[in-house]
């Protein structure tokens, strides 16, 4: 009887429904665990590409820390993957790498009409969807997520 059970056409579709609804699921569960690994690499380097800069600078007196902040973020010519910036003991923001190499608007070849299609669509952010969808997304971040103090860079550009 259990071997009968086992040839049916029936419990092989089951079986194979089963693994259809679970191997999504176990996939996702996945992603979640590889995003956190993937996240928890690449601070680990930033980490260290910041402990560099600070081995570098810390030979530095704090009179000619700026100037030597700067020549090293210049000397780098933009071949690290993390935003470097060199804050004083007082929080004043000395050096940003994202500032050094200014984009030149003039130096870049001139738009192609796709490029132009791209440049005049409306934001994503201010589709009616969207909005329905973020909002209860913002409601509930501003409810239990606790605001953080270094979230944004602006916060070095206020001293």
């Amino acid at each position: 009887m259990k071997r009968g059970l086992m040839k049916s056409l029936s419990f092989r579709l089951l079986l194979f429904n089963i693994l259809l609804l679970f191997l999504p699921m176990g996939s996702l569960l996945y992603l979640d665990t590889y995003e956190r690994q993937l996240l928890s690499s690449q601070e680990a380097s930033m980490i260290q590409q910041g402990r560099l800069l600070a081995s570098a600078l810390s030979a530095q007196d704090s009179s000619g820390l700026e100037k030597e902040a700067l020549r090293i973020l210049r000397n780098l010519d933009e071949r690290v993957d993390a935003r470097l910036r060199v804050v004083d003991t007082n929080g004043r923001l000395l050096a940003d790498s994202a500032t050094i190499f200014p984009v030149d608007p003039r130096v870049s070849p001139e738009p192609s009409s796709r490029s132009l299609k791209v440049l005049t669509a409306p934001a994503p952010n201010t589709r009616l969807l969207y909005r329905i969808a973020v909002y209860p997304v913002n409601v509930i971040r501003r409810l239990f997520v606790p605001p953080s103090l270094y979230s944004t860079a602006e916060f070095y550009l206020l001293s």
